[in-house]
């Protein structure tokens, strides 16, 4: 995919998810996902990028909402011209990344611990976006199976993020 098109897709994508976003914050979430999606694409087959690059895209605005909803250390700041806004320390303390570390390496354990099909099941449908259907087809097994197969390692990973106090997502 030309990379014009991306950049068009990701704002259209961005201009979809969010009207609020500030112009700013908009570019750096196109320009965040296009980096992305460039580095994956290089060592990755990507069989439909208009859906890797939405997720990628979503994923991004989900997380940048997160991070200024529940960032600490907020302060607020007044301009000459009464202008108020807020600098947020976005800086994880030290222990807060000595946990991720620890959630992220169990995390990978889980991952390589899978039978490999298993794995490559997920991956296919995690982070390149195949659906269902596409992964019955590939492995000539019915929808259901690829669903509980996913599903199955879903779980496995939300145990372990939920052991060191992280909560995932449906």
């Amino acid at each position: 995919m030309d990379p014009r098109q991306l950049a068009s897709l990701a704002a259209a994508e961005v201009r979809r998810l969010t009207g609020r976003m500030q112009r700013a914050d908009a570019e750096d979430v196109v320009q965040e996902a296009m980096l992305r999606f460039c580095r994956y694409s290089q060592s990755n087959p990507v069989e439909n990028p208009q859906r890797l690059f939405r997720r990628i895209v979503r994923h991004l605005i989900i997380s940048r909402h997160r991070s200024t909803r529940t960032a600490s250390g907020q302060m607020c700041v007044v301009l000459a011209d009464d202008v108020f806004f807020q600098i947020v320390d976005g800086a994880p303390r030290a222990d807060e990344v000595v946990i991720a570390r620890q959630a992220i390496d169990a995390a990978m354990r889980v991952l390589m611990d899978l039978p490999e099909r298993e794995r490559t099941v997920y991956l296919a449908h995690a982070l390149d976006g195949r659906t269902m259907r596409e992964l019955a087809k590939e492995y000539e097994k019915p929808q259901s199976t690829m669903a509980d197969k996913v599903a199955a390692v879903r779980n496995k990973l939300r145990a372990v993020a939920m052991k060191h106090g992280h909560h995932m997502g449906a």
